[in-house]
């Protein structure tokens, strides 16, 4: 029976250690000071730092100059129970900057306080948000003004877009049939 379980803990850690070293996101674990205590694989593709180096570094090394100063808040905001879910600028080993959600949470392990934090890089979507802007600002300066009567409504049949003078002209009927 011991040695089942000793062979089910073992497969179980195998399991996470190939999760950990394939998954797209880095992975960091911080001890309660802010200090990186383990990462994975993934550091060296995105920052280029090894995961020894990454060992050295803090919370405040990661983050690009112009956005160090809310990182011991958003550090604190990690330790809290429901952990925290935010966007900031991280510095790479070069010196280049890139835009990074993290998701970090507090965690007990060894019966320790920790941080883990998993960090996507977020520069595609950023890239693609203002390829988008610009066309869509200019299909929103066409349609506010329309010279018919168009609207779209969302799945519950409220209308949820229209130019503004029919939405104007709109909000005056539902208040006059109120």
């Amino acid at each position: 029976r011991q040695q089942s379980l000793m062979a089910g803990q073992h497969a179980a850690l195998e399991r996470l250690g190939v999760l950990m070293e394939n998954i797209s996101d880095v992975i960091l674990v911080f001890d309660e000071s802010g200090r990186i205590a383990d990462a994975n694989a993934r550091v060296t593709e995105l920052y280029g730092w090894t995961p020894d180096e990454m060992r050295r570094l803090s919370v405040t090394d990661l983050r690009a100059p112009e956005a160090r100063n809310s990182t011991a808040a958003d550090f604190a905001h990690a330790k809290q129970p429901s952990g925290v879910l935010f966007e900031t600028l991280h510095c790479r080993k070069d010196g280049s900057v890139f835009p990074v959600e993290v998701n970090s949470r507090p965690v007990q392990l060894e019966g320790r306080r920790w941080v883990l934090s998993v960090i996507r890089d977020i520069t595609e979507r950023k890239r693609q948000a203002a390829d988008v802007a610009p066309r869509e600002a200019r299909l929103r300066f066409i349609f506010d003004r329309m010279p018919i009567g168009l609207s779209f409504r969302d799945e519950k049949g409220q209308i949820g877009r229209a130019p503004s003078e029919l939405q104007s002209h709109l909000n005056l009927v539902c208040r006059l049939l109120l």
